[in-house]
């Protein structure tokens, strides 16, 4: 009875030790979940955003621009002329006084500088996604590697739990 029991139990052994994991995952869920959480990637709407903005503030150059400026002085001594004409009244200068002007500037001609700004924007940003690429690249090998690494530890466990269990049957046989 003990020898038919020892194939049957080899052959279902390694499939009741898998049976056991059940917080097993795939590598591609692996790879969903590093997308998911890797904090590098939750940049891109951020990174598209950014870029949006900047294109925005270069075209809004194009714009007049209007700008109003006002000062106020006080002076506690101001010059008076000290003649005294009987038929012209000299106004004294008064102590507070105040100015505004209003600016409007319009871009006539750039030269092409702000087109060639977006265009920088734009390399710039294509920039940070192919850094993105690359960085998100590399974490997937990484995590080829460590799913690898496991998968051979599972097996190494299944192996090592296997030759125990042949040697307690062994041990058992031969003294019962």
């Amino acid at each position: 009875m003990k020898i038919k029991l020892l194939p049957l139990t080899v052959l279902f052994l390694p499939g009741i030790i898998h049976a056991q994991s059940n917080n097993s995952l795939s590598l591609s869920q692996c790879y969903e979940l590093a997308e998911k959480n890797y904090p590098l990637l939750q940049q891109t709407p951020l990174l598209r955003q950014k870029l949006g903005l900047a294109v925005q503030n270069l075209n809004s150059l194009y714009l007049p621009q209007l700008s109003l400026q006002g000062t106020a002085t006080y002076q506690s001594e101001v010059t008076t002329i000290p003649i005294k004409i009987p038929s012209l009244h000299i106004p004294e200068v008064p102590k507070d006084q105040y100015r505004a002007t209003l600016n409007l500037e319009q871009l006539v001609y750039d030269g092409g500088v702000i087109k060639k700004q977006k265009i920088i924007q734009q390399t710039t940003n294509s920039l940070s996604f192919v850094q993105q690429d690359i960085t998100f690249h590399q974490l997937r090998k990484q995590l080829n590697g460590w799913y690898s690494s496991v998968l051979l530890l599972q097996a190494d466990i299944q192996i090592l739990m296997t030759i125990r269990y042949c040697a307690r049957w062994r041990t058992k046989g031969y003294s019962g």
